[in-house]
């Protein structure tokens, strides 16, 4: 598996398409250990200048930094089939 990060810059750096499960890499300002995470892009208030990841459990301080779509099309966890009783995008 290949993992092509990228960096998350907002609405002006490259994005996945909205609701794709990919893997989300956290940075911390508290202390140098960051995290990843499984995660989904929304945009605020379907405002297309406003994107943010959903990172389920994951709380501020965290910031995103980048981002990974190497789950694939049938990537499934239980209990993550479906958001706000929509489906999640595939490509």
């Amino acid at each position: 598996m290949k993992f092509n990060w990228v960096p998350f810059n907002g609405p002006d750096g490259k994005l996945p398409p909205e609701r794709r499960d990919v893997l989300v890499k956290l940075d911390s300002p508290i202390n140098e250990v960051g995290a990843v995470v499984v995660g989904y892009l929304r945009y605020a208030a379907g405002d297309k200048t406003c994107p943010y990841f959903v990172c389920s459990a994951v709380q501020t301080p965290w910031t995103v930094a980048h981002w990974c779509d190497c789950l694939g099309d049938d990537f499934v966890a239980p209990g993550w089939a479906l958001t706000n009783g929509t489906e999640r995008s595939k490509r």
